[in-house]
């Protein structure tokens, strides 16, 4: 599987329908679409200009336009916010429209496979990648920059992301900044003062036979994060960080600076991005696992036997009127009405 980074303008003249492009909009349209489909959201609909506009006052609406919340919409584009309304949300379709995300999503319809991605969903990134994909595909990381320009908290992402799927996969760790693509730095060493690009693409390459084994489970190493700075320093010096500090959006800054927080991975799908985590043909999610489950208790034989010990305490010969009075004081007792 090939992995690499670049710029949405290069994108979307070399993307083909055998290419995934992950599009990474890490301040916060990247984890607002995550958290929405982790708060139960049917499916969440990218729209960008007045997209929106189409879409009737029955359905529900998150987005921002430089930062403030759309006249009309239920929520802002914050994944906190999200968060504390998951109740809204449930089973819904959400339209969701933001200034630089939703935009670049547009950009790489010439992808055959379109996901979004965030540190906030890494592992899981990684693992639907890894499981949805075949060997001989390319996976593009798009980072979506800030109206037309690069932001240095969408680069690191996904070269931060690129060398773990290089690393998951045992392939060297190589991935690097696209040319050019820096005003600021994501590494230790900064920008090279004569050339201005970034010396990300100085980080020492890893093999899965080297000193530094390839991560099983999605977790970063080592020689995957070399060079990089931490990235809540990324995210807060940046001009977009700066910026949504100043309009008290800065718990969301902090916040989506955070790995492995959410699950959900957005897997764009007819115009609405649905979760691809776990892939298809896997087991059911833990919800569904859990609703479909029935409470078994193995046997000393090992086979499987029906939980009955909530009738433990009935007389086997009060038949089943006598079984239902016990269990209605049993719901009664535990205020399960």
């Amino acid at each position: 599987m090939d992995v690499t980074v670049l710029s949405a303008s290069d994108a979307e003249e070399a993307l083909t329908e055998e290419d995934c492009a992950v599009v990474i909009d890490a301040l916060r349209a990247s984890a607002t679409a995550i958290a929405l489909l982790e708060s139960g959201a049917k499916s969440v609909v990218p729209v960008a200009g007045d997209g929106a506009d189409r879409f009737g006052e029955e359905v529900l609406k998150v987005g921002e336009h430089h930062g403030e919340r759309i006249e009309g919409f239920d929520l802002g584009n914050s994944p906190l916010a999200v968060r504390e309304r998951a109740d809204l949300f449930d089973g819904e379709d959400v339209v969701l429209r933001t200034t630089n995300g939703t935009r670049c999503v547009e950009r790489v319809d010439g992808a055959g496979t379109v996901v979004m991605g965030s540190l906030l969903n890494a592992e899981a990134l990684i693992e639907t990648c890894r499981d949805r994909l075949s060997a001989e595909s390319r996976v593009v990381f798009v980072p979506a920059g800030r109206r037309g320009d690069p932001a240095p908290e969408d680069t690191y992402t996904a070269v931060a992301l690129a060398r773990r799927l290089q690393a998951a996969l045992g392939d060297p760790v190589t991935a690097s900044a696209p040319e050019g693509d820096l005003s600021e730095p994501i590494t230790e060493a900064g920008t090279d003062a004569n050339t201005g690009t970034n010396t990300v693409a100085t980080a020492a390459p890893a093999t899965a036979g080297g000193s530094e084994p390839a991560a099983e489970s999605g977790e970063a190493t080592s020689a995957e994060t070399g060079d990089l700075r931490p990235a809540e320093e990324v995210f807060v010096e940046s001009d977009t960080g700066r910026f949504l500090a100043s309009m008290n959006w800065e718990e969301d800054v902090h916040f989506c600076a955070q790995a492995d927080v959410f699950g959900a991975v957005p897997v764009l799908e007819d115009g609405r991005f649905v979760d691809g985590h776990p892939p298809p043909g896997s087991a059911t999610s833990g919800a569904d696992r859990t609703e479909n489950a029935t409470t078994e208790v193995p046997d000393e034989e090992g086979s499987s036997e029906p939980d009955t010990s909530h009738l433990d305490d009935v007389d086997p010969s009060c038949g089943c009127v006598g079984v239902w009075e016990h269990l209605s004081e049993q719901r009664s007792a535990n205020g399960d009405r």
